[in-house]
Order: C-alpha cells, then structure tokens, then sequence
C-alpha cells in the first residue's frame, strides 16, 4: 500500500507540474489549450541510425522535450526551467518512466524492422509555399515565411535566396512536427524590409527530390499606398468634423481628387 500511494502521489505531482507549466506567467501564454500530448518516440533515421525522444505538445505545438544527454525535460522557449519545481526523487521517478519505455520502444522497432525485411516506407516530396505575415508595404518591416509541408523522411533543408543570392540574414525555425498520417511540417521564416523589383526565392532540398524545389516571392507593393493611407485618414476626419450629407459630399470630392493625382 505504501509503494502505491508513493506512486500515485508523483503522478499526482506530476499532473500538478504540467498545471503549474501550463499556467506560469513566465512562459508563454498556454492557458487557451485545446489538447496536451505527451508522446515518446522511437525512429529509424535516413542514415539507419536509432533516435529516440519524448515531446510534451500543447495543441500540437511542441511544449517541452526530453534531452537525452542531461536526462532531464527542457521547456520552449525558456530551455532552463526544465523540472526545477519538483523534488529531486520526483523527477528521478518521472526520468525513470521516461527511459524504462525506451527498451520497449527498440525491441519492437527492431522486430518491426526485421519482419518487414528492412523495408522502408516510401520517400514522400515536400510542398512548399511562401507568404509574407502582412500585406507588403514599401520598406515597411514584414516576415517572409516558407512552409514545407506532407515529405517523409523528416530530413530537410530550407534556405532562402535575395535577387538570386543567398539571403544573408538570420533565419529563424519551428520546430519539426509530424502529422498522423506520418508526414513531417516545418516552416522558416526572415525578416525582410521589401521594395518594388526585389524577388524572394525559397529553396527546399529533400532526399525524396533530386533537385531543390523553388518557390518565388516578389512584393507586390502598390503605388497608390500612400494615397490610400491619407485618403482613410482625410475621409475619417471630415467625416467626424462635417457629419452627413455634407460630410460625405466632401469626402467624395477629396477622394476623386486623390485617385486623379495618384494616376
């Protein structure tokens, strides 16, 4: 009875644990979840080599990670927390559970892969698509994603290119997640401050294709921009200071005025 109140009391903390990480003002803002999985893992890489982890995803979005060379979980995007609010025997117990399944995991990954005769599931190409975070404006700060999606094996490699140069800028990644029907998604994203006549390339090298898929993005600035702007700005402060009929009358000529001279 002893032994099995002790474990379910580090369940119990446990369960507490992810409460209090999902709750902390500290980290980022999780409190509107829909689904917390924790999956563990073991997979046959590309290079036939064994990798095994643990992932704790928060409406699929990974949360925290195992790191299998300090035994311990890491949280995102603060990786110093990690287990630090619970006693030093409760994460030996939570570690312990961690690393016990990890035998498993092998045993039936190596059955697997000699029932199969080492057959590998077929290679899928990625697809890609590339989108700015606003609607561009002229060197006005944006953010130019490139999303690859639905490719198998999860080795990738995703660059971007300026005016058919390597960009030079840092690059930023999320993290790589797989779906159900076993297809790896990632994205990548840049920092850009765009400019009529510049041309965006991302690049996508995958096992599964033999030459780098590319994806061109051109900022479709127009130059009515400015005019618009003020255009919204003029309509709303005559609006507000004339009112109705005359109101509108006034913004009706102001805003044929602006297109005439934006032409």
């Amino acid at each position: 009875m002893r032994e099995r109140g002790g474990k379910m009391g580090k369940i119990l903390a446990l369960n507490v644990l992810f409460s209090v990480l999902l709750l902390s003002q500290n980290m980022m803002a999780w409190t509107d979840y829909e689904a917390v999985s924790i999956i563990a893992y073991t997979r046959l890489t590309s290079r036939d080599s064994v990798e095994q982890g643990v992932l704790v995803l928060v409406n699929e979005a990974v949360f925290a990670y195992f790191n299998s060379t300090q035994k311990t979980f890491l949280l995102r995007p603060s990786a110093t927390a990690g287990f630090s609010v619970l006693e030093a025997s409760e994460r030996m117990y939570c570690v312990s559970e961690v690393t016990n399944a990890f035998p498993r995991q092998k045993d039936y990954l190596d059955r697997l892969i000699k029932q199969t005769n080492r057959a590998k599931p077929p290679k899928l190409s990625p697809s890609g698509n590339v989108y700015s975070h606003v609607p561009a404006m002229e060197a006005s700060p944006n953010y130019l994603y490139c999303y690859a999606t639905g490719f198998y094996p999860g080795d990738i490699e995703i660059s971007f290119l300026l005016n058919g140069r390597p960009f030079l800028g840092p690059t930023e990644s999320s993290d790589l997640v797989y779906g159900q029907d076993w297809t790896f998604r990632v994205f990548k994203y840049i920092s850009i401050l765009p400019h009529p006549g510049e041309e965006y390339a991302c690049l996508v090298n995958h096992s599964s294709i033999a030459q780098p898929k590319i994806t061109y993005w051109r900022p479709e600035v127009s130059k009515t921009t400015g005019a618009s702007v003020l255009l919204t700005a003029v309509v709303a402060v005559v609006a507000v200071a004339t009112g109705g009929t005359l109101g509108c009358f006034i913004s009706l000529l102001i805003w044929r005025r602006l297109i005439v001279q934006a032409k």
